[in-house]
C-alpha cells in the first residue's frame, strides 16, 4: 500500500492517527514522575543460614534443599538461586513482575513463615532473611567554608537540611563523633591521644547533649556512635578509647538516647575489629556500625544484632575496579553476612 497516497485520498485517517498521538503524548509528560530520586521496589529477598564446620555438600544437601523446598511451594516465587560455600548457604529468592511495592511486605511475611517451616540440622543458625535492599545506601556530608564563622556556617547548614528534607522525608543522620574537646584527651589535643579515664562521665554527658542539641533544632537524628573508629589515631581530629571505656560508655548514654528516639551503634570501625566486641560487650547497644578497611564482610556474619557498613572510600584504582569492588563487599557479600545498611564515605 502506498501510505502517502493513501494519507492523501484518507485524510480523515490521518488526523486521526495525529490527534491520538498528540493527546497521547500529552497525558504521558502530564502522568510523567517528577522525583529526582524516584521510588523504586526490589523484588528480592536473601535467605543466609550458617552451618559451621559443614562442608559445601552438606550445607546443599542439610540446609539449602529444605529451605529451596519450603520457598517453592509459593506461587509468588519467579527465581530461585542458591550458593553453598563451608559453613554458609546463601539463597537469592526474586519474585514475580506483577507485585508491586504494597503487595510486598505480606510476602515477605509469608516467605519468612515457609522458611521456618523448613526442617533444618540442629547445628545451623536461624535462617536470616534480608529483604530491605530498597533502603540500604546513604551519604555522608560535611559543610565546609573557609573564611566564614562557625554561625555562618551552622546557618548555610540548617538551609540545607531545609532544602534535602522535603526531598527526602525519610531522610535520617548518624552522628559520629571523630573525638572529643580536648580537655577530655590524654594529650589535651585535637588530634590524636586517648580518652582520659576521668573524663568518661562528661564525654557521655557531652554525646547526650550533641544528641539533645540536634533533635530539638530539627535534626532527624537517627542514630549515634561512641567514637568513629575508636582503636585509630592520627594526625588529624581522632581518639582511641578503650574497651572498658566503651562498655562504661554505652551503659551511661543508652538511657537518655532511647528517651530521645535515637539509636545506639556500636564500634564503628573495621571488620577487622569486631573482636573488640569479645570485651566491650554489646549491652545498650541497637546496632553494630562496620567500616570496610580491614578484614571482610563475612566476618559478621552471625552477630546478635543488627549490623551495616557506615563507612568505605572504595579502591584507588579508578571508577570501574572501585565498582567492582564495591559491588561485590558492600553488596553481595555484605547482604550474604548479614548487613543491613550502607553509608559511603566521601
Amino acid at each position: 500500500m502506498d501510505i502517502a497516497r493513501f494519507s492523501i485520498n484518507r485524510p480523515i485517517y490521518t488526523w486521526i492517527v495525529i490527534l491520538t498521538c498528540l493527546l497521547g503524548g500529552i497525558w504521558g509528560f502530564s502522568s510523567l514522575g517528577r522525583l529526582e530520586d524516584p521510588a523504586f521496589t526490589i523484588k528480592m529477598a536473601v535467605v543466609v543460614t550458617q552451618y559451621p564446620g559443614a562442608t559445601a555438600q552438606e550445607v546443599a544437601t542439610e540446609v539449602s534443599e529444605p529451605i529451596e523446598s519450603a520457598i517453592q511451594k509459593m506461587g509468588e516465587v519467579k527465581r530461585i538461586e542458591t550458593m553453598n560455600q563451608p559453613g554458609l548457604s546463601w539463597i537469592t529468592v526474586e519474585m514475580q513482575d506483577t507485585y508491586d511495592g504494597t503487595e510486598l511486605p505480606a510476602i515477605w511475611t509469608k516467605l519468612r513463615n515457609r522458611v521456618g517451616e523448613a526442617a533444618l540440622p540442629s547445628g545451623s543458625t536461624e535462617p536470616f532473611i534480608n529483604d530491605s535492599f530498597g533502603d540500604v545506601y546513604g551519604l555522608y556530608y560535611a559543610v565546609t567554608a573557609p573564611g566564614f564563622s562557625d554561625s555562618e556556617v551552622n546557618d548555610l547548614a540548617d538551609f540545607l537540611r531545609r532544602e534535602v528534607l522535603p526531598v527526602a522525608p525519610g531522610l535520617q543522620v548518624m552522628a559520629s563523633a571523630w573525638t572529643a574537646p580536648p580537655a577530655y584527651k590524654t594529650n589535651r589535643s585535637w588530634f590524636g591521644g586517648r580518652l582520659r579515664g576521668d573524663r568518661v562521665k562528661k564525654y557521655a554527658r557531652f554525646l547526650v547533649g550533641q544528641a539533645r542539641w540536634l533533635t530539638s533544632h530539627g535534626v532527624p537524628l537517627g542514630s549515634i556512635s561512641l567514637g568513629n573508629e575508636p582503636g585509630h589515631t592520627s594526625d588529624y581530629p581522632t581518639m582511641a578509647i578503650g574497651d572498658r571505656q566503651l562498655t562504661r560508655l554505652a551503659r551511661r548514654v543508652s538511657g537518655p538516647l532511647d528517651a530521645l528516639g535515637v539509636e545506639l551503634w556500636g564500634l564503628d570501625h573495621n571488620w577487622a575489629d569486631l573482636p573488640r566486641l569479645d570485651a566491650t560487650g554489646t549491652a545498650g547497644l541497637d546496632a553494630i556500625a562496620l567500616h570496610c578497611y580491614e578484614g571482610a564482610p563475612g566476618q559478621a556474619a552471625g552477630l546478635g544484632l543488627p549490623w551495616l557498613v557506615t563507612e568505605c572510600t572504595g579502591t584507588d584504582d579508578g571508577p570501574i575496579s572501585t565498582f567492582a569492588w564495591d559491588s561485590k563487599n558492600l553488596v553481595v557479600d555484605a547482604v550474604a553476612a548479614g548487613s543491613t545498611g550502607l553509608l559511603m564515605w566521601n
